[in-house]
C-alpha cells in the first residue's frame, strides 16, 4: 500500500462488469498538463508554484523509487500528475508501473507517451528508474516553459528524434 502526500490515494476498486473502475482521492484542479496549457496559465502559475510543483513531483518519485523492491512508473508524464485545490502535485496512473525485481526492468510494452519517454524506452531496451528521470526532465522543461513537448512533430517523429 502506497502512502505518501504526493502519491495519489488509492481508496478501492469495482471489479464487477460493467462498471470496472479505481476510485481515488479527488483532485479538483485535474492534470497538471491542463493546468500547464490552458489560457492564463502564466498568470494562475507562477514560477515560484511551479518550482513547488516540480519538487512535489521529486518528491513522489523519490518515494515511488526508495520502495523495496523499487516502482518504476514507466509513464510518468503531466497528464498522470494531478493536483488538489492547493496546487499539491500527485503522482498517478500506475498503469505500466512495475516492480524491480532486478537490476533492470525490461519495458517490452508499446504503450506509453513518446513525447515523455526516455530513449531507451522507445528503442525497447532495459529500463529501470533512470528511464523515470528522464521523463521527470521532460516536466520540469514545462513547467519551465509552459509549452507542450514536441508540439511540433508527430508522435512517430518524436520517436525518430529521440529514440534513434
Amino acid at each position: 500500500r502506497l502512502r505518501h502526500p504526493n502519491i495519489v490515494l488509492f481508496m478501492g476498486a469495482v471489479t464487477q462488469p460493467p462498471n470496472l473502475s479505481i476510485v481515488t482521492e479527488y483532485l479538483s484542479r485535474g492534470s497538471l498538463f491542463r493546468l500547464l496549457h490552458k489560457s492564463g496559465a502564466r498568470e494562475q502559475l507562477d514560477e515560484r508554484r511551479r518550482l513547488s510543483m516540480a519538487y512535489d513531483v521529486a518528491k513522489g518519485m523519490n518515494y515511488l523509487h526508495n520502495r523495496n523492491p523499487p516502482i518504476v512508473h514507466r509513464d510518468l508524464k503531466s497528464p498522470n500528475l494531478l493536483v488538489d485545490k492547493k496546487y499539491t502535485v500527485k503522482v498517478c496512473d500506475f498503469g505500466l508501473s512495475r516492480l524491480k525485481a532486478s537490476t533492470f526492468l525490461s519495458s517490452k510494452s508499446a504503450a506509453g507517451t513518446p513525447e515523455w519517454m526516455a530513449p531507451e524506452v522507445l528503442r525497447d531496451e532495459q529500463s529501470n528508474e533512470k528511464s523515470d528521470v528522464y521523463s521527470f526532465g521532460v516536466i520540469l522543461w514545462e513547467l519551465a516553459t509552459l509549452q507542450q513537448p514536441w508540439s511540433n512533430l508527430n508522435p512517430a517523429q518524436v520517436v525518430a528524434a529521440v529514440g534513434f
